[in-house]
């Protein structure tokens, strides 16, 4: 949200390796990314939209994610909105990604991370961006006008915890997106096909916290005999783990439960701050299948037993 920041240790190597880290599909898994690159920082702060230098390009966007590196003078910067039903991406600023075009407009945006995401959900993305494409290292070309059409298919493919040095064990999901974006150069006016390049991207996303780790892959085409980024692939371009931050986990509550005749009664310790809790039960356990049953101002809250099986759980209730 607005004012946010969120700091991240990475590598200053073209690539970083990663084999037997990412894990496989389905949970509990446990991602032990407590030692990794660290030999650079990587920071994001959210800002109003109209506070950064390319904000006229994206008249709709709402707000902007200012992305620097520790060793570099020169930040980029992500344009975007907040909807009901997720972050809604316009496109990006950003010099040092792409310094023959900066300005990237997606068109149409798209909601790349939903609002509310559970293990198994799946969903798509399909946009296009005009750039200019440089291929002065093949004799002969220059600088084109290009058209890339981009399609993402991402899953939240497992679950689990996740290690890290400074925040130690919590709670996350895994994101699983393929990239797929489909060039097009225009020389002298006649369109020239660049082919396909694939990209694997793995999120590892935390209540409270947002993304805290992130590994992708280095880019592939099959016109360059270059191979396909499957699903443990053994090299990553990127490597992200968050190690600070003003976001920080919602605190687990215990729960004491005590048969009460019929009645279940359930207490926990009060949270400092906090005025009014929640209580939720389930079936499953489920991330969706959570309901409130009440919000209450005490530290102990009484439920008639049933004949089936539920679980319960309190949460602080936000403000309203």
């Amino acid at each position: 949200g607005l004012g946010s920041t969120r700091t991240y240790s990475t590598h200053l190597a073209e690539t970083w390796p990663v084999d037997g880290i990412i894990l496989g599909t389905g949970g509990p898994q446990v991602w032990d990314f407590s030692s990794g690159p660290n030999d650079e920082t990587y920071q994001q702060e959210v800002f109003q939209a109209d506070e950064a230098d390319g904000a006229s390009e994206f008249p709709d966007a709402e707000l902007v994610e200012r992305s620097q590196y520790g060793s570099l003078d020169q930040p980029g910067w992500t344009f975007y909105r907040l909807t009901d039903d997720g972050r809604e991406l316009h496109g990006f600023d950003d010099p040092i990604a792409s310094p023959g075009s900066p300005i990237v407009k997606l068109d149409p945006a798209i909601i790349d991370f939903q609002e509310v995401m559970s293990f198994g959900a799946v969903w798509t993305t399909s946009t296009s961006f005009e750039s200019v494409i440089d291929l002065t290292d093949t004799p002969g070309l220059g600088k084109y006008p290009a058209v890339s059409n981009v399609e993402a298919q991402l899953e939240v493919d497992a679950y689990g915890t996740m290690l890290l040095p400074d925040l130690g064990e919590i709670d996350v999901l895994r994101i699983n997106e393929l990239t797929t974006t489909t060039s097009t150069a225009f020389v002298e006016g006649n369109p020239v096909a660049l082919g396909d390049a694939y990209v694997r991207s793995f999120y590892w996303v935390s209540p409270g916290l947002g993304i805290v780790a992130q590994i992708t892959s280095t880019a592939s085409s099959p016109v360059l005999n270059e191979p396909f980024p499957d699903n443990e692939f053994e090299t990553a371009a990127r490597f992200l783990r968050l190690t600070g931050g003003d976001s920080q986990p919602e605190p687990e509550i215990g729960i004491e439960v005590e048969v009460i005749g019929d009645f279940l009664s359930l207490s926990w310790e009060a949270v400092p701050g906090a005025t009014v809790y929640e209580v939720l039960t389930s079936e499953s356990l489920a991330d969706e299948s959570w309901q409130v049953l009440a919000a209450v101002g005490a530290t102990q809250f009484v439920h008639p037993m049933g004949n089936d099986t539920r679980f319960y759980k309190v949460e602080v209730a936000e403000p309203e």
